[in-house]
């Protein structure tokens, strides 16, 4: 829609105006088909699992590296511990302190990095149970979007649909 006054940092909208109600009635139609349209919905389903599959392999392959790093820095820590007893006096207490803290530091940071992607890949994990809700809501739905009120189509649009795009 375009915009009838503008504010100091943002441009005026030179796109042509539309219908709200024009609006309303291509996002219900396009919802509605979606619910109605088994087909339609599987196959939505299947590309985003297709595209899951991908996310969660790059996922666990970076969740796998992160372990070996933090594995690598346990490892120089043992090191650095074990040069530090087998040579007291040419090592200083403070430079083995500064770099146990390096460590400990670049530990923290793969912890955070690690609870990050385990949590990404507990939703991918997730998402099968939010597919089958929505195979269950829309055959609820099915055969019952006939004359629906406004606030019925406003809750089934905003349960449905993510973002809208038009061009």
């Amino acid at each position: 829609p375009q915009r009838r006054y503008s504010t100091f940092n943002e441009p005026r909208c030179k796109a042509r105006t539309i219908s709200r109600r024009k609006i309303d009635d291509i996002i219900w139609g396009y919802t509605k088909n979606l619910i109605e349209n088994e087909r339609l919905i599987s196959d939505n389903i299947e590309l985003a699992r297709e595209r899951r599959k991908k996310d969660v392999h790059l996922n666990q392959d970076n969740y796998e590296l992160l372990l070996s790093e933090k594995n690598t820095i346990k490892n120089k820590k043992s090191k650095l511990l074990e040069l530090y007893s087998d040579a007291e006096n040419t090592i200083s207490k403070d430079d083995i302190k500064n770099k146990l803290n390096d460590f400990d530091a670049r530990e923290k940071v793969l912890d955070k990095q690690i609870v990050e992607v385990k949590k990404t890949l507990q939703d991918y994990e997730d998402m099968k149970t939010i597919e089958e809700e929505i195979k269950r809501i829309a055959a609820a739905y099915k055969g019952k979007l006939k004359n629906p009120s406004f606030k019925v189509k406003e809750f089934i649009v905003r349960k449905w649909i993510e973002e809208i795009n038009i061009l």
